[in-house]
């Protein structure tokens, strides 16, 4: 497999980033300094030579001035200033704090950077910063609105500074002036030549059917189909990922559609390379933290990542009452995927109903090394659950990764699908089902086409938009508006790439995507 690609961003000019620390509880007190000290580094990096002011509170600058000066002890840190200050106060009542320390501040002061509850950071985006004025009091202290979701819905700012205040009720605010124009409504057809493939083993009658198929897969599994009640209060949300990839455009792909659709949950991205510099832009510029993923014993991350949600779970996810996980690769998203977050339950979403699991049975039947037995015929009858995407209860979301690690680690890795199927359907677990034709979860491997409202949203058969939408890349149609929709420019820093690296990186991600697939076939 080819190394990651070197990244060595021009230096543009001399930069002062200030840097206000507020006291909250933390549970990862250690990694939210770490991801200070990076991420200051990384916003450093574009600049011929950069000071950093940390303001804190007296008790908070001890172990950050000792994490600065071993920081700058390297020729490549920047120069690091600490000044005590009272923080406790909610962040209305920084604005006058503020407001001064940017008036002591040298002319080009450029980012304010805000270390949240969990290690999370606030961050202009750096795009933004390198083309703002010598001064950003402005933008700091009265923060414009969010973009419009796919719902001409107006969030609040995702990046800008003390936007977790949410004083302004942006979601009211001009909303008609921020309506996406309206388009045509479009029903775009498959394009995936693997997918296409595997239709020509099924019937072709079957999609045609598949409303019934969804109704009778309901009637089939009530317990899991009925619809659980939302929870009366949201409480704090965490969603996880994987990353193994080289290119920055599936990172910014599924991290600008979350803010930009209006979900504020923390973001954790669990990958083997977490100081990758293009990696951390992209998180620090959508406030996400990345985490470093130890090894998966050689399994494929597909397997691996119950274990290691498992672990966040019992972990730092305590602090969370509910928690998410989603496909980073091929996924982007239209809502906020916790809204309406489900009561002691987690939520998942089948595949489509046009195709059951008794079609499938060449990699759901006996798809582990070790050969368990997974009472196919149990379930044969219901459509496959698919595991790119689950959100809930955090009781229920580590049981359902114990338990999908429990049969990994009994059976062998096998197909990470018919895993997580057979727990579902098999283990009694607090789990509540939609399927892709009927639901807020859309997974697209064998639907043979997709349907656009006329705002461009991705709806199922009643004409709701979907919260997510996994498995997009197998639609052409679909690839060109996420890229329209979710531009990247990788020939500006910090993302800059040349051909050469981005060719690398993307053999380097195709890879990655494609190895130690399961001797039963898979995706």
């Amino acid at each position: 497999m080819p190394p990651l690609p070197p990244h060595s961003p021009p230096p543009i000019h001399t930069a002062h980033l200030l840097v206000l620390a507020r006291v909250l509880p933390d549970p990862l007190p250690a990694l939210g300094l770490h991801l200070f000290l990076t991420s200051t580094r990384i916003a450093a990096s574009a600049f011929a030579s950069t000071s950093v002011r940390l303001a804190a509170s007296p008790d908070t600058l001890a172990a950050a001035s000792a994490a600065a000066a071993s920081a700058a002890a390297t020729s490549t840190s920047p120069r690091f200033s600490t000044a005590a200050l009272p923080l406790a106060s909610p962040p209305p009542a920084l604005l006058p704090l503020l407001a001064s320390l940017l008036a002591s501040s040298p002319a080009s002061t450029y980012a304010l950077l805000v270390p949240s509850a969990v290690g999370t950071l606030l961050q202009l985006p750096l795009d933004r910063l390198l083309a703002l004025p010598s001064r950003l009091s402005t933008l700091a202290l009265s923060p414009p609105c969010g973009p419009a979701d796919a719902y001409a819905r107006v969030g609040s700012p995702p990046h800008a500074a003390l936007a977790s205040a949410h004083t302004a009720n942006c979601s009211s605010a001009a909303a008609a002036a921020a309506r996406l124009a309206p388009t045509a409504a479009a029903t775009l057809p498959l394009t995936s030549p693997r997918s296409l493939a595997k239709w020509r083993g099924f019937s072709p009658h079957w999609w045609a059917a598949r409303a019934n198929a969804s109704r009778a897969a309901a009637a089939a599994a009530p317990h899991l189909f009925s619809a659980a009640p939302p929870c009366a209060s949201r409480g704090a949300e965490a969603l996880l990922s994987l990353s193994t990839y080289a290119d920055p455009t599936p990172l910014y792909t599924f991290l600008r559609s979350l803010r930009e659709a209006g979900a504020r949950c923390d973001v954790f991205i669990l990958t083997p390379h977490p100081s990758e510099p293009r990696a951390l832009a992209v998180a620090a510029a959508f406030s996400a933290t990345l985490l470093p993923s130890p090894p998966l014993a050689n399994q494929r991350g597909k397997n691996g990542k119950y274990a290691l949600l498992a672990a966040f779970a019992r972990g730092a996810g305590r602090a969370y009452a509910r928690l998410g996980f989603a496909d980073l690769r091929d996924a982007y998203f239209q809502a906020d995927p916790f809204a309406p977050p489900p009561c002691a339950s987690l939520l998942a979403a089948t595949e489509t109903a046009a195709v059951r699991l008794a079609a499938r049975a060449a990699i759901h039947a006996d798809h582990t090394p070790r050969h368990c037995d997974t009472r196919f015929a149990s379930m044969a009858h219901l459509p496959p659950v698919n595991s790119g995407a689950f959100f809930g209860d955090r009781a229920a979301f580590l049981a359902v990764a114990l338990r999908c690690a429990a049969k990994i680690a009994a059976c062998g890795a096998g197909y990470d699908q018919a895993t997580f199927t057979e727990a579902v359907y098999q283990d009694g677990l607090a789990v509540t089902l939609t399927t892709t034709e009927h639901g807020r979860l859309a997974h697209l491997s064998l639907a043979r086409e997709v349907r656009l409202d006329a705002r461009g949203a991705a709806v199922d058969l009643a004409g709701e938009p979907y919260a997510l939408v996994h498995q997009f890349d197998r639609f052409a149609g679909l690839v060109a508006r996420v890229r329209t929709r979710f531009p990247i420019d990788l020939a500006a820093p910090p993302f800059a790439m040349s051909r050469e690296q981005l060719a690398r990186a993307r053999r380097h991600d195709h890879a990655s995507n494609t190895a130690k697939r399961p001797a039963g076939g898979g995706k």
